[in-house]
């Protein structure tokens, strides 16, 4: 959800440096770290691949320097790269992006891309952000004055409601034509969510996806470490 004039991100690229993307890096590379849940796929990259990943940019916002990328073949490597890794990819778009593009890649201000998580991860006044890639007068003009608030992951606003910063997309919503048909569907959306919450529900659905799991080790694997951690 756009906040803000996105017009300060085209000045601030320079193109001269024939770089190829600019947008929003991490503010603390390493701390991807450790590579476990949805991060496990990572072990499956190469040291240069995985450097490439880590001091990258988001995908949710950035510049694109379309003009080097013909004249450099890009689109062809990042159709050659996603054919050939597929398999492996964690976030798809995100990882060829910066793998092929990599290191040719500037960064912007931090304000340009925010997770709406960040006031439940660092604090209301983001006391834990510790500065590192970006200052503290950048962290700050973010947290105050962000130009693209990004919803990340599966917990959006209009499944989600308690999510943080929710109230800010159900402040727009209801200036648009599509509130009333929204809130007439948000019980039945809820519903859905708790249905799919319940253990039964899930126990299905992972039998469904998985019909051979009893067969597997990565199962087992699963199961113990979930027994580890409720038994400590």
């Amino acid at each position: 959800m756009f906040l803000d004039d996105v017009s300060e991100s085209f000045l601030a690229f320079e193109p001269d440096t024939n770089a190829y993307l600019a947008g929003i890096k991490s503010n603390d590379p390493d701390n991807i770290f450790p590579l476990v849940g949805w991060k496990t796929g990572y072990k499956n990259f190469s040291p240069a691949e995985f450097e490439a990943i880590k001091r990258g940019i988001g995908g949710g916002y950035f510049i694109a320097n379309l003009k080097q990328m013909r004249q450099d073949n890009i689109e062809q490597k990042f159709l050659d790269y996603l054919h050939n890794n597929a398999k492996k990819l964690v976030l798809a778009e995100q990882d060829v992006l910066n793998i092929i593009c990599y290191p040719r890649i500037q960064a912007l201000s931090l304000r340009h891309m925010i997770g709406h998580g960040y006031w439940k991860h660092y604090g209301q006044n983001w006391e834990k952000f510790t500065p590192k890639f970006y200052s503290q007068e950048e962290i700050t003009q973010a947290r105050l004055h962000p130009i693209q608030l990004h919803y990340i992951g599966d917990k959006k606003p209009w499944r989600y409601p308690g999510e943080p910063k929710s109230s800010l997309w159900f402040t727009y919503l209801c200036h648009t034509a599509f509130a009333q048909e929204f809130f007439e569907q948000l019980p039945k959306t809820i519903i859905d969510l708790y249905i799919k919450s319940r253990l039964p529900y899930r126990l299905k659905s992972y039998v469904c996806k998985n019909p051979h799991f009893i067969f597997t080790r990565d199962f087992y694997q699963k199961l113990y470490r979930k027994l580890k951690n409720l038994l400590r």
